[in-house]
């Protein structure tokens, strides 16, 4: 599974980033709603 994790703070999502991989997770950061919407568009995510 992957979690799309979008923070506009680089070293906030980073923590949280690795925590969630330590946990077995896929990560995708996005800094901003913005490029969320584009990761969402271009990759058919639901």
């Amino acid at each position: 599974m992957t979690i799309l994790l979008i923070d506009d703070d680089p070293a906030i999502a980073r923590l949280y980033g690795a925590a969630i991989q330590k946990r077995g997770f896929s990560v995708k950061l996005c800094s901003g709603g913005r490029e969320a919407l584009e990761l969402v568009r271009e990759r058919h995510l639901a």
